[in-house]
């Protein structure tokens, strides 16, 4: 493998100081981080800006090439894909003040696992489950049951079933740790939709039963200001469920009767 030389290093910081200028170009300065942050999080999307924000020193900057250098000089590129150990939500986000909880994400082998009260998100746990290395030439299998083909694919297809399966047993044993910890009233669970059900089924009950909301999509790269607006926003969106059959024609009879009278 080639090693990466100083041009390398040029052409990233390069690229990092360019997307950092899109993020926050339009900040009239000086100004304090709480304000970049909330510019940040007001005009992008991007998880990786966001984190970026949320780490800079808590002071005021007197223009954008002040940010930039210091981020260079810290080495953004490596110090800013992780995500801190604790953030604070902003107050227009006082869901979570009210009522602790705990927020779930799950992606296809990693999750994190957030505990949200007093204004802020804390990093609980966070784990990956190793990807298997495959070689080019899979294997094909099928499996007959009284002469009737039950079940094919490739070998890659059957790893990826046990490693999906590994993966929950793990999530599961870690879930299990956490839910002695009654310090939360609702568990926010954020999953992609094909697996939902498969996670939810092996949830310990104590969680399960909290669980007031279930969010499809992988968000596992998500920052945790971005879960929690994406959480306000589901709370906002009004379902009005279906009447029932039942319900329908116990309408329909009263509102036929009420005609009946009046005529």
């Amino acid at each position: 493998m080639r090693k990466k030389n100083k041009r390398d290093n040029l052409s990233i910081n390069k690229n990092y100081s360019s997307k950092i200028h899109k993020s926050i170009s339009g900040i009239i300065y000086p100004a304090a981080k709480e304000k970049i942050v909330d510019y940040v999080r007001s005009k992008s999307a991007d998880s990786w800006a966001l984190l970026m924000s949320e780490n800079l020193p808590n002071k005021v900057y007197k223009n954008e090439a002040e940010v930039i250098n210091y981020l260079k000089a810290k080495g953004f590129s490596k110090n800013y894909t992780k995500v801190p150990d604790q953030v604070k939500i902003s107050n227009k986000l006082k869901q979570f003040t009210r009522n602790p909880s705990m927020i779930i994400v799950v992606g296809r082998q990693e999750a994190v696992i957030y505990h949200a009260s007093n204004g802020s998100v804390s990093l609980k746990d966070s784990f990956k489950f190793p990807t298997p290395r495959y070689s080019d030439n899979e294997g094909h299998f099928k499996t007959r049951v009284g002469g009737g083909v039950v079940r094919s694919g490739s070998a890659r297809e059957l790893n990826d079933e046990i490693m999906v399966g590994n993966f929950t047993r793990m999530l599961k044993a870690r879930l299990e740790s956490l839910k002695v910890d009654a310090n939360f009233k609702k568990v926010y669970f954020f999953s992609p939709d094909h697996l939902r059900r498969h996670f939810m089924e092996t949830m310990p009950k104590p969680l399960k039963d909290r669980v007031v909301d279930c969010i499809s999509g992988n968000f596992f790269k998500f920052h945790p200001i971005d879960l929690v607006k994406k959480i306000m926003e589901n709370a906002d969106v009004k379902i009005v469920k279906p009447i029932s059959k039942e319900a329908r024609k116990i309408m329909e009879t009263y509102y036929l009767a009420s005609a009946t009278i009046k005529a």
